[in-house]
């Protein structure tokens, strides 16, 4: 079995998107927001979303990131191996 290496990165994204919807959620819960701040809200989840991403896309000096639950790319592309195998 091969082990995953590790993306502090990759992390630090997961969890500041994780936190971001966690807190428009007990805002919403706590009191009644208007469309505006519902808006405002998740427009800060989707952003921390789209770094998450963009991170995966092309993290690591313009290459996809080799770390998350379904690494996007395989580990023989990422040492740079000629016979990849699609993911």
């Amino acid at each position: 079995m091969t082990t995953k290496p590790l993306c502090e990165e990759l992390n630090k994204l997961n969890a500041d998107a994780i936190a971001a919807f966690a807190e428009a959620k007990r805002i919403r819960r706590q009191r009644d927001v208007s469309f505006h701040e519902d808006a405002e809200l998740s427009r800060d989840g989707h952003r921390r979303i789209d770094a998450l991403v963009k991170h995966l896309l092309a993290g690591h000096d313009g290459e996809p990131c080799p770390n998350g639950d379904r690494p996007i790319i395989s580990i023989a592309i990422s040492t740079g191996m000629k016979t990849a195998e699609k993911v």
